[in-house]
Protein backbone atom coordinates (compact mmCIF):
# COMPACT_ATOMS: atom_id res chain seq x y z
CA UNK A 1 0.00 0.00 0.00
CA UNK A 2 2.58 2.83 0.54
CA UNK A 3 4.00 1.99 -2.97
CA UNK A 4 0.51 2.35 -4.18
CA UNK A 5 0.73 5.38 -2.61
CA UNK A 6 4.58 6.45 -3.76
CA UNK A 7 3.35 5.96 -7.50
CA UNK A 8 -0.06 7.95 -6.90
CA UNK A 9 1.78 11.04 -5.84
CA UNK A 10 4.78 10.73 -8.21
CA UNK A 11 2.60 10.10 -11.17
CA UNK A 12 2.85 13.34 -13.22
CA UNK A 13 0.66 11.88 -15.98
CA UNK A 14 -2.15 10.83 -13.66
CA UNK A 15 -2.26 7.37 -11.40
CA UNK A 16 -1.28 4.61 -12.52
CA UNK A 17 -3.67 2.58 -10.60
CA UNK A 18 -7.11 4.31 -11.48
CA UNK A 19 -8.30 3.42 -14.59
CA UNK A 20 -11.48 4.90 -16.32
CA UNK A 21 -13.58 2.96 -18.47
CA UNK A 22 -17.19 4.13 -19.89
CA UNK A 23 -19.60 1.83 -20.38
CA UNK A 24 -22.98 2.19 -23.08
CA UNK A 25 -26.24 0.62 -22.15
CA UNK A 26 -29.06 -0.31 -24.56
CA UNK A 27 -32.35 0.49 -22.01
CA UNK A 28 -32.09 2.09 -18.78
CA UNK A 29 -33.01 -1.78 -17.05
CA UNK A 30 -29.47 -2.54 -18.14
CA UNK A 31 -27.87 0.55 -16.78
CA UNK A 32 -29.70 -0.53 -13.46
CA UNK A 33 -28.82 -3.68 -13.06
CA UNK A 34 -25.95 -2.77 -13.48
CA UNK A 35 -25.31 -0.39 -10.89
CA UNK A 36 -26.79 -2.31 -8.62
CA UNK A 37 -24.79 -5.24 -9.05
CA UNK A 38 -21.48 -3.03 -9.14
CA UNK A 39 -23.12 -1.71 -5.34
CA UNK A 40 -23.18 -5.15 -4.18
CA UNK A 41 -19.71 -5.72 -5.24
CA UNK A 42 -18.68 -2.67 -3.41
CA UNK A 43 -20.65 -3.63 -0.11
CA UNK A 44 -19.05 -6.76 -0.06
CA UNK A 45 -15.18 -5.72 -0.07
CA UNK A 46 -14.19 -3.09 2.55
CA UNK A 47 -10.96 -1.98 0.28
CA UNK A 48 -13.26 -0.42 -2.44
CA UNK A 49 -14.90 2.00 0.37
CA UNK A 50 -11.01 2.89 1.59
CA UNK A 51 -8.80 5.76 0.79
CA UNK A 52 -5.34 6.90 2.38
CA UNK A 53 -5.23 10.44 3.88
CA UNK A 54 -1.38 12.09 4.00
CA UNK A 55 -1.96 15.72 2.64
CA UNK A 56 -0.99 18.00 6.14
CA UNK A 57 -0.40 14.67 8.03
CA UNK A 58 2.80 13.43 9.91
CA UNK A 59 2.32 9.60 7.89
CA UNK A 60 -0.40 8.51 6.07
CA UNK A 61 -4.13 6.81 7.52
CA UNK A 62 -5.77 4.65 6.03
CA UNK A 63 -9.61 5.62 6.06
Amino acid sequence: QEGILYHHIAAEQGDPYVLQTRFAFDNHQRLDAFAEALQLVIDRHDILRTSVVWQGLDSPVQV
